[in-house]
């Protein structure tokens, strides 16, 4: 099993089919490490404490795939650091120079892993929208434009990070 990846990111918009991909993809003895949800907590997040938040999330799941490594043939962890790092820059504004302390920290975390990142590319845009419009908290990507923006933004993050990327 050394040269198999044996984490596997599955990365992709809101409605994308990642949970799909992951469900379809599961060995009996892999493990899905679902994304994090801030809406399930207590607290209310806005900017950069939701930031934070995510970021912290994600890199919590890297350190639990690595934990489950001992146990599970595979690891599906449902998104990644590189999503908050879009958001920032997509939502929030930041420029890439301003999420790159963020961005180091996630590379160093993944870059002796065993792992590949698959996209999974959103096939019907017009119903993600329609979805995200019922959401308050997805209210900010309402428009095609802006969630072309954030997929634009993400694949950048997720070609940087990652030596080997999928879309399917």
């Amino acid at each position: 099993m050394q040269n198999k990846e044996r984490i596997i990111f599955v990365e992709g918009i809101w409605g994308a089919g990642k949970s799909t991909f992951i469900q379809r993809g599961m060995g009996s003895n892999d493990v899905w490490i679902p994304e994090p949800m801030h809406i399930w907590t207590a607290d209310r997040l806005s900017g950069n404490d939701l930031e934070r938040w995510y970021f912290e999330a994600h890199m919590s799941n890297i350190r639990a795939a690595q934990e489950w490594l001992d146990m599970a043939d595979c690891v599906y962890i449902e998104r990644c650091p590189a999503s908050t790092l879009a958001f920032s820059r997509a939502v929030l504004g930041k420029r890439e120079d301003e999420v790159n302390d963020l961005r180091q920290e996630f590379r160093s975390s993944i870059e002796k892993l065993h792992s590949v990142c698959v996209v999974v590319s959103a096939r019907d845009i017009d119903r993600t929208i329609c979805d995200m419009r019922e959401n308050a908290y997805l209210h900010e990507f309402a428009s095609k434009e802006s969630l072309l923006r954030l997929e634009r933004i993400l694949k950048e993050e997720l070609e940087q990070a990652f030596s080997q990327v999928i879309y399917v």
